[in-house]
């Protein structure tokens, strides 16, 4: 036998060799005896384990006399010495460094600290013994599935480790097209997700290293997951440009800038990273809201460096990107900030860019309460909209322009903006959520005129039409803030009730704190009006926090103080004191 050694190959499809030449074995439980057998090489087998390892569930009522024949098959076709009997089982005699499975464990096992040439060298060596999927061809057991993913996650083990090398090396661009096709194939891997976004980063795509780290990101938070911190921390290393990324890459004919504060690139990077997620943010995407969050302070640099360098395109940019972001966070007053002075600042924008940025600052001055410059804005928007036979735009802009001359008390106008808008809107039957858009801006006017039946139903088809659009925190937000409300100007507690609870149930999950707010103080009035009223002053605590407040606008945040006022002077001041501090309480139990 030692002259005509046996050799056993599991990394692909399951193969004997003696003499270099092929064995005949076929059958799939032959190569699964076969495995098992040389996945323990040099050691005894017991029958159970190879019954175990040959069938899964199903095990024959004549499985030991199949045993036998198996066995006596395979040595006809390995020859008589290549198995032995021993007590109770069985030994395959062949030595580990001629089953290719253990001897890519001991290859990979000494690779230990070398130097990245040397290890790159090394784990290729080992990583060649592979020829496919392991154990492919033997029969599906219990036994047989475990040790195929073992080996699998031991060859992505080695595969992660020689990236990390070649990246050492400066080889960036060179496993660029192998990352990427890894990453695609296993997306919630982070390990190799982090070691392409190194890559791209390395490569000078530093936009595709941030959007790389957006699209592990969505994927984590499907599963309700979010990313590690390796992830997390080379994200931020790439929009800082750290200086500890570069190592290696100019090896390789690709230098990375080592900036470690604001200039163009970052500047370029951090836009790129904030568009990237502007549409999730509008539909309150918890995913979006948390990515965000983490960068908040980065962006509001961003703002300042564009403000300072007259940077006006990448200003409103990132304003258009982001100033949903500002308002649902409570920081409307900075954002507002941000939009005047990057409207001022020198230099043209294309028409498109213009009118975002327009409609992205009359927002802002919307919630601040400068309706007047809000109307301004709108109508500047609105002009250059309709120039560009923008008609989904234009109906847009009706509808806001419809929202504001109500809070100018210019009803006639409002209702004229409103019926536009939905005329527009309707024209489109695919456009469920600019329906809705619209429908909301009826309502508000039938609200104001006091037709609060009209409004009722003008809201609830709102509502329907941006659910079925798939747009669930637009649908909370109509809840939470104007159906809620419809219903207690009807003096309706029921259903208000059911209105303001399931706003809350979808808003706080959301991250949309001014909806919450409004729904607890809706929750309040109808324990009030219930006759608790201690349930209502705690209610209206929980609503209280300063973060929560700051997403309301002006009128909701007046409407919210007046019902404060409304309970103290109903209820006695201990009393008052004491359901606060449980509220309060309670909001600080839930930050």
């Amino acid at each position: 036998m030692a002259a005509n050694p046996l050799s056993v190959r599991l990394l692909g499809h399951v193969s004997a060799h003696r003499g270099g030449r092929r064995v005949e074995v076929t059958g799939a439980q032959r190569l699964a005896m076969l495995s098992v057998l040389a996945l323990r090489a040099g050691e005894c087998v017991s029958s159970v384990e190879l019954i175990d390892g040959i069938w899964d569930e199903e095990v024959p009522d004549q499985a030991r006399h199949a045993l036998h024949v198996y066995i006596s098959e395979l040595r006809r076709a390995l020859g008589a010495d290549a198995i032995e009997t021993r007590r109770g089982g069985y030994r395959l005699c062949v030595d580990e460094e001629r089953v290719d499975a253990l001897l890519f464990e001991q290859m990979v096992g000494r690779v230990n600290g070398d130097p990245p040439a040397q290890t790159l060298a090394e784990l290729l060596d080992a990583l060649a013994l592979w020829r496919g999927p392991a154990l492919d061809g033997a029969a599906d057991s219990a036994t047989l599935r475990a040790a195929a993913a073992r080996l699998e996650e031991e060859r992505l083990a080695a595969l992660e480790r020689r990236f990390t090398a070649e990246l050492e090396l400066g080889h960036h661009d060179q496993i660029l097209g192998e990352l990427t096709s890894l990453v695609s194939a296993m997306p919630l891997r982070e390990s190799l997700r982090a070691q392409l976004m190194l890559a791209l980063y390395r490569s000078g795509r530093q936009a595709d290293a941030l959007a790389a780290y957006r699209e592990g990101h969505a994927q984590l938070g499907e599963l309700g997951l979010e990313p590690g911190s390796e992830l997390r921390n080379l994200e931020r290393g790439i929009l800082r440009q750290d200086p500890t990324l570069a190592e290696a890459a100019a090896r390789n004919g690709h230098p990375v800038s080592s900036a470690s504060c604001f200039n163009d690139q970052t500047l370029q990077a951090i836009v790129a990273f904030a568009e990237s997620w502007a549409s999730d943010l509008r539909n309150f995407d918890p995913a979006a809201f948390a990515a965000v969050t983490d960068r908040a302070e980065e962006l509001a640099s961003a703002f300042e460096h564009a403000i300072e360098t007259c940077a006006k395109e990448e200003a409103v940019r990132l304003l258009t990107a982001t100033w949903f972001y500002w308002v649902i966070r409570g920081r409307q007053e900075e954002a507002d900030a941000w939009a005047h002075a990057i409207l001022t600042l020198p230099g043209n924008l294309t028409p498109v860019w213009e009118m975002e940025g327009q409609i992205a600052a009359s927002e802002l001055a919307r919630v601040n309460g400068d309706f007047h410059r809000a109307i301004q804005l709108k109508k500047l928007a609105r002009r250059t909209a309709a120039d560009e036979r923008a008609t989904d735009i234009v109906a847009g802009l009706d509808a806001d322009l419809a929202h504001l001359s109500i809070r100018l008390g210019e009803l006639d106008v409002a209702e004229a903006y409103a019926q536009r808008a939905l005329e527009l809107r309707r024209s489109n039957p695919n456009d469920m959520c600019g329906v809705g858009h619209a429908l909301v801006a009826v309502g508000e006017v039938h609200e104001a005129r006091g037709n609060l039946v009209d409004a009722v139903a003008a809201y609830e088809d709102a509502v329907a039409d941006e659910e079925a659009a798939g747009f669930d925190g637009e649908a909370a937000f109509i809840r939470g803030r104007l159906l809620g409300r419809a219903h207690r100007k009807c003096g309706n507690s029921r259903a208000a009730y059911g209105t303001y609870r399931r706003a809350l149930n979808e808003a706080q999950p959301l991250g949309d704190y001014g909806t919450a707010a409004a729904a607890l103080q809706g929750l309040a009035w109808v324990a009030a009006v219930q006759g608790d009223q201690r349930g209502a002053v705690r209610l209206l605590a929980e609503a209280s926090r300063p973060e929560w407040q700051s997403a309301l606008d002006s009128q909701e945040r007046a409407a919210f103080a007046e019902d404060v006022a409304a309970l103290r002077r109903d209820v006695p001041e201990g009393v008052f004191e004491a359901a606060w501090r449980i509220g309060a309480a309670r909001a600080e139990q839930h930050n």
